[in-house]
């Protein structure tokens, strides 16, 4: 992963873990706000990891959690 991709990463989590807070915990009110930021991080996350996701498209056996790890013949 590169540092791009470990921000966008971390903001994802951060996001995931911080709304839950902010509503249940701190009482705050559940706005579009919370909905606008989780499309915008999901869309950064989206192509952020495009290549990758590309890569394992075209040949799944080099995805990480593969459990095979045979070389593929890319054109």
């Amino acid at each position: 992963m590169n540092l791009g991709q470990l921000t966008i990463l971390q903001e994802c989590i951060l996001l995931a873990v911080f709304v839950p807070f902010a509503i249940f915990s701190m009482k705050e009110n559940l706005s579009l706000d919370f909905l606008w930021a989780g499309l915008c991080l999901h869309g950064a996350a989206f192509f952020i990891f495009r290549p990758e996701m590309l890569k394992w498209l075209a040949c799944p056996a080099q995805a990480p959690l593969s459990a095979k790890t045979v070389p593929c013949a890319l054109p």
